[in-house]
């Protein structure tokens, strides 16, 4: 089943704080569905770990760690979809 992934969701996976077990638990349902998500959910994700890097919540190679992630990952963006 396709769902919407929201992108603090999926940002909970690469800030080590921010973790929990919803947010894995999301992380392990796209072993067998798709995300869908809104056309600015890149820019979202891309500013967050931009941000993170420049305040030192993660490292440079981290965040380039981070970026490879959601793209092996099944995530559609809709850009059609409203956000």
């Amino acid at each position: 089943m396709n769902f919407v992934l929201d992108a603090s969701v999926a940002l909970a996976w690469c800030l080590e704080d921010d973790g929990d077990s919803y947010s894995d638990r999301v992380l392990d349902a796209l072993v067998e569905s798709e995300a869908v998500v809104p056309a600015l959910w890149p820019i979202e994700v891309i500013n967050v770990l931009a941000v993170a890097t420049r305040r030192e919540r993660m490292l440079s190679k981290d965040a380039d760690e981070a970026r490879a992630l959601f793209a092996a990952l099944p995530i559609v963006v809709d850009p059609f979809a409203r956000a």
